[in-house]
């Protein structure tokens, strides 16, 4: 079309009816573009012509009897030059049997040259150029549809379309594999059928109370739920369920994965972390029992056989007195190093002691070596936890009050430890410069557990993790492992540490 005409070929070789049909065709009422060809070859020309400024055209008109072509046979080479373009075949035979041939030809409509048939043209284009659009709106939507279905059913997840009483109006072939019943069998069902009881109850109990569609509380995110076979066996689901409006009426789509492979896979490698973790304290602890045991007593000796040559040399020999002195006070720092060196690659009092004492004896070794406040509350009964257990907790505050010296830039830090329904849960929280989240999976690189290795150090223990931190509002880092036994009272033990 030229801006909102409609462009029409006329192919037409009598001067009389070319004059009666631009009459009728330009006029205000339908104001069409027409451009006439007086022989086949001409039209044929313009149909191929590409180097035309102007759009194609949006329809034919075509002469039965022309000069240089018959009908039929021009209608053919039309049709191979431009095949998407809607022809009128005008005739002045009135046969019904040219009329069926010339639409199987490929014509969309047929009009007799009657003594007023220009009257009629415009009308005819007109309803022809509508349906012609019609046509091509359906073809476009049958193939928009075609994508859509076979977007559907090559999917990997089981898709679902829902009414808004989450009845199943589609169901692809991945949620007929995944749920064991035929998609003809879902079709009507309610999509309550693939959740266990317990699962969708809370849903619509709460649904029930603020008289909301309970699919809608689902809506707009993903979250793991459990599956319901239609063997009964339940299996661990990942549900995206997303909702719009048609016809007035809410719809849902729901997709489901099933993630019993992910679960396996997460679990094997959760093992293997935990044996990883087990086997690094094992050689840390045997490492910590040499230096401390055999190198700690190797340099102690040493330092009993300087001290009784001291004793033997002379008074009078001052230079050799203050030699062997110093040469002393150096041993006693290094075995003082190396005890600091082996507590903290495996704090003995961990075992003897337990937790609470652990904790007690690194915020004192912190506190002696910093001017950061920790405000400490934690058990006062030396109750004791499964030996994992305690040491995760312990390495947890550990890494933090470490990232706390390195890092935060903090002059207060809150340490709490208790126990409550959930299990044991341990606080490290500071005062400090912060951080976006987002932007960092481990608080320092190069060095330590960071953020990732304490999530999944305290995930090996069946507990949960979680940090909460902002540019100039500190970080707080929160860790809660399920216990069966072992409770205590509390009392707060603030420490100041002094400078040394």
């Amino acid at each position: 079309m030229v801006g909102n005409k409609v462009r029409i070929l006329l192919i037409e070789d009598e001067p009389g009816h070319i004059l009666l049909c631009q009459h009728a065709l330009t006029a205000e009422r339908y104001d069409f573009d027409v451009k006439v060809a007086t022989t086949g070859k001409k039209a044929l020309e313009i149909l191929q012509d590409k180097t035309s400024s102007k759009p194609n055209f949006d329809i034919v008109v075509l002469d039965n009897k022309l000069p240089d072509y018959y009908g039929f046979e021009l209608l053919g080479l039309i049709r191979t030059v431009a095949p998407d373009k809607p022809v009128i075949f005008v005739t002045g035979y009135k046969d019904d049997e040219l009329a069926v041939e010339a639409l199987r030809r490929g014509a969309i409509d047929y009009l007799p040259k009657t003594q007023d048939y220009h009257k009629h043209l415009p009308r005819i284009i007109q309803l022809n150029i509508e349906r012609n659009t019609l046509y091509a709106s359906i073809k476009k939507l049958h193939e928009l549809e075609t994508r859509y279905r076979l977007l559907i059913e090559t999917a990997q997840d089981a898709i679902f379309m829902l009414d808004q009483e989450g009845r199943i109006q589609l169901a692809n072939r991945i949620a007929e594999r995944t749920f064991g019943y035929l998609s003809e069998e879902l079709l009507g069902k309610t999509f309550i059928l693939l959740l266990p009881d317990r699962v969708v109850a809370p849903y619509l109990e709460r649904a029930i109370e603020d008289g909301k569609l309970w699919l809608l509380e689902l809506s707009g995110r993903t979250i793991e739920l459990t599956g319901l076979h239609r063997d009964g066996q339940e299996f661990p689901i990942e549900l995206s369920l997303s909702s719009c409006e048609i016809n007035g009426q809410v719809a849902f789509t729901a997709i489901v994965r099933d993630i019993r492979e992910r679960k396996r896979f997460s679990e094997a490698l959760r093992t293997l972390n935990s044996k990883l973790v087990r086997a690094q304290e094992e050689e840390r602890k045997k490492i910590s029992r040499e230096l401390h045991d055999e190198v700690g007593q190797a340099l102690a000796t040493i330092n009993i056989g300087l001290q009784l040559i001291r004793d033997k040399v002379p008074e009078n020999n001052k230079r050799i007195v203050d030699e062997l002195e110093t040469a002393i006070d150096d041993i006693k720092n290094v075995i003082r190093s190396l005890r600091e060196l082996s507590a903290l690659l495996h704090p003995h009092i961990l075992d003897d002691l337990g937790l609470t004492s652990a904790i007690r004896w690194l915020v004192g070794e912190i506190s002696s070596r910093s001017s950061i406040s920790i405000d400490l509350n934690i058990p006062n009964s030396p109750t004791r936890y499964a030996p994992d257990i305690e040491l995760t907790l312990f390495r947890i505050c550990q890494e933090a009050l470490t990232n706390v010296i390195k890092h935060a830039r903090a002059d207060k830090v809150q340490i709490v430890l208790e126990k409550n329904r959930m299990g044991l849960k341990l606080e490290v929280e500071d005062n400090g410069r912060g951080f976006k989240i987002e932007e960092k999976t481990k608080l320092h690189r190069g060095s330590g557990l960071g953020i990732v290795g304490m999530k999944e150090r305290v995930v090996s223990v069946g507990g949960q993790f979680s940090i909460t931190s902002l540019p100039k509002k500190g970080t707080k880092i929160s860790v809660t492992i399920p216990v069966v036994h072992g409770s205590g009272t509390h009392r707060r033990l603030k420490i100041q540490s002094v400078d040394k």
